[in-house]
């Protein structure tokens, strides 16, 4: 099953890895559209590696810049194969991408578009986000959920009229997407084998204020508000009243959190501060009962002395003559006692 790459190229020095990426893909065969959307000459694409005969690269020259869509719609005209993914030149795709999605579609033959998971790298190669959830038609609605090499779709549905349309400055692969949702759904592969890289003119590395981003997205709406049916609309607006709901919740629960907070940070505060006086207080009793002992082991040896010293003038006193003398005497006044 042949797959097309189509790289939309500025001729920037990332180029150079986005195509190392789509050649370290394990699924052959593969064809490899580059067009030169920079307007300016454009450099070499590097040499198939030796041995590579299930893959083709071509570049394609119109001569002049193009927009972003009118470069996709360059690379749809010059695809040749059964399934088509597009890239930009400052993004990658890991090797197993291409063979992910094939083996899901194997799973689901009446699939026509499938999405992977896709992370956002910032310009250190930090995640700052990823793109891993089921996509519906409705989900589409409220924002672009799809990076545009997250989807592998069938060239099938150039067929049915599906084409980026070149009015759009801005969104134009929202709506392509949207485009595609009204012919089949979107199957998702779990996994993320793809990066979006926040560098350059990426579109995620713009960042737009609520007024820009509602007069960006206008188009969109205009262009697709007709096509949603009664039973579409009450869905969303269910949608965006659960939304509003969660959020309270979620500010209340928030609310309840920060003041359970300060009540702890106040109880481990009064806690702090007892464990330090009932510490202060040991030390304080263990001082008193170390002079305190001390005071008694002294008396001690004192008494001991004392009676050391006295029995040895009892002992004396037995050893004199006026003792021995009147040794008779005391023995008669003991008996008339």
């Amino acid at each position: 099953m042949r797959v097309s790459v189509l790289v939309r190229s500025m001729a920037r020095p990332t180029l150079e890895r986005a195509l190392r990426s789509v050649l370290a893909q394990t699924h052959r065969p593969l064809d490899v559209v580059v067009v030169n959307a920079s307007g300016q000459p454009h450099p070499l694409l590097p040499a198939l590696p030796p041995g590579d005969v299930g893959t083709t690269m071509r570049l394609v020259n119109p001569g002049r810049a193009l927009p972003r869509a009118a470069a996709a719609n360059a690379a749809l005209q010059a695809a040749s194969g059964d399934w088509l993914l597009c890239l930009d030149d400052d993004d990658s795709l890991e090797p197993q991408h291409l063979a992910r999605h094939l083996a899901a579609r194997a799973a689901d033959p009446q699939a026509r578009a499938l999405h992977a998971g896709v992370r956002m790298l910032d310009e250190q190669g930090v995640e700052r986000m990823r793109f891993d959830s089921p996509v519906t038609r409705l989900a589409l609605w409220s924002s672009n959920r799809l990076p545009i090499h997250a989807v592998l779709f069938a060239r099938s549905l150039l067929d049915d009229g599906v084409a980026f349309d070149e009015r759009c400055s801005v969104y134009e692969d929202w709506d392509f997407w949207f485009q595609v949702s009204a012919h089949t759904p979107f199957v998702h592969v779990p996994g993320v084998s793809a990066s979006y890289h926040l560098v350059g003119d990426s579109g995620a590395s713009q960042v737009h204020s609520a007024d820009e981003s509602t007069r960006l997205r206008a188009p969109f709406y205009d262009k697709w508000s007709t096509v949603l049916r009664a039973d579409e609309l009450a869905t969303l607006t269910a949608a965006l009243e659960d939304a509003r709901a969660n959020l309270a919740l979620l500010r209340a629960s928030a609310g309840r959190s920060a003041h359970e907070a300060d009540l702890l940070r106040v109880e481990l505060s009064a806690a702090q501060r007892q464990l330090t006086d009932v510490t202060a207080q040991a030390a304080a009793d263990r001082v008193a009962a170390a002079a305190a002992a001390a005071a008694a082991q002294a008396e001690a040896r004192e008494l001991a002395q004392r009676f050391t010293e006295a029995d040895a003038d009892r002992r004396a006193l037995r050893q004199t003559w006026s003792w021995r003398l009147t040794a008779p005497l005391r023995r008669l006044r003991s008996r008339q006692s």
